[in-house]
């Protein structure tokens, strides 16, 4: 966990930079503000966070203070029902001007959700963007796109919901989250589409066995999915392909009981990943044609390929990680520094802990980019 605390904190000061450049019209909930308030600053904050979506408008931000938000059921089965382009911020002492003064682990911002219910539920969007960053999760299901959405980002959030992320049609950016899972038939994400699954935690917590992490499906769009630095740990199946043909690149999968990375239809690219110390397979072919398989690390399977052979510049050794068990970064003289193709890393992107990830002459495998500095 101390790794995690870590992580997040690092990336969270990435996004309050990107944050803070965006001036909307603010709207402030705080649940120990006086009854009665009209959300229009901190001393009159709404007690609600619905209340605060029902008086917004589109480019509206809803600023949230720490504390827990339970919100009573309203239309489709779901706590908060969003607006189109309204943008929620948790992660306020109730104090701040600006959105890079937050600090969402300082000031835990926690939704509660109901057994059998959905917490929040997105609407079709227009071309408005909207942002959900810096709250916990909980309930069953998280967060439901109910329609087509390309404009929305949610970021630095923690989900201990049963499911976390759910979508058809979807193409959002859905970046620097933490999954804990907790339940057998937990998923942290299940999105058709085109959405940007990038630098992102999922983690197996106690009673979690054979969770799902990451299933995308059913492509349709010119955008391409991609799934790319995330950090898969003890999961059933970690990556899950069903038709959206991703790029699934540079993720690190550990621990996953049936398969680390498993395509079931589709022709995706997979490379730059370290698959290694599955007790399940680690690559897993079901679609029944070959698809690009290059520069991965895979390594110490229950078997390494299954209906898929290793591909060019694939590595079959010992990652050398930091600790097998607990942090995955690369020590000096890990096989996967320098071993990527460069070719596959898409312009902006950075590894989990917020660093370019091209240190050197080539990209490492992994989720993590060794830059001389063993953490």
């Amino acid at each position: 966990m101390r790794t995690i605390f870590k992580l997040f904190i690092v990336t969270g000061l990435i996004f309050v930079v990107a944050d803070s450049s965006n001036a909307q019209s603010v709207l402030y909930v705080n649940s120990s503000a006086p009854a009665g308030g009209n959300g229009s600053s901190w001393s009159s904050a709404f007690q609600s966070v619905q209340k605060a979506v029902n008086a917004a408008s589109s480019g509206t931000e809803i600023w949230v203070a720490a504390g827990t938000y339970h919100d009573s059921v309203v239309s489709n089965n779901s706590n908060i029902q969003l607006q189109d382009g309204v943008s929620l911020y948790g992660g306020f002492a109730g104090t701040e001007t600006s959105l890079s003064q937050r600090n969402w682990t300082q000031h835990p911002t926690i939704l509660k959700g109901d057994s059998g219910t959905t917490l929040m539920r997105i609407p079709a969007q227009a071309a408005v963007p909207m942002v959900i960053s810096g709250f916990q999760f909980t309930g069953t299901l998280a967060i439901n796109f109910f329609g087509n959405a390309s404009s929305a980002t949610i970021s630095n959030n923690v989900f201990q919901s049963q499911t976390g992320i759910q979508g058809s049609n979807v193409n959002p950016v859905i970046q620097f989250n933490t999954f804990e899972l907790h339940e057998t038939a937990s998923t942290a994400m299940s999105l058709g589409g085109a959405p940007q699954i990038l630098d992102n935690i999922i983690l197996v917590q106690s009673g979690g066995t054979g969770a799902v992490g990451i299933e995308v499906s059913n492509n349709s769009s010119s955008v391409q999915a991609v799934i790319a630095n995330n950090l898969l740990q003890g999961l059933g199946a970690a990556i899950m392909d069903q038709s959206a043909n991703p790029l699934i690149a540079n993720n690190t999968v550990v621990g996953a009981t049936t398969c680390g990375i498993c395509i079931v239809s589709g022709t995706p690219i997979v490379a730059n990943n370290i698959v290694a110390f599955n007790p399940g397979k680690g690559l897993y072919n079901l679609s029944g044609h070959a698809w690009p398989e290059h520069n991965n690390l895979v390594y110490g399977n229950g078997t390494n390929y299954s209906n898929v052979t290793a591909g060019s510049g694939d590595i079959s050794e010992d990652p050398l990680f930091v600790n097998k068990s607990s942090d995955f970064h690369l020590t000096s003289t890990s096989p996967a520094i320098n071993a990527g193709d460069n070719s596959v890393v898409k312009a902006g992107w950075v590894d989990l802990n917020g660093n370019a990830r091209i240190y050197g002459s080539k990209v490492d495998l992994g989720a993590y980019e060794f830059n001389g500095t063993v953490l």
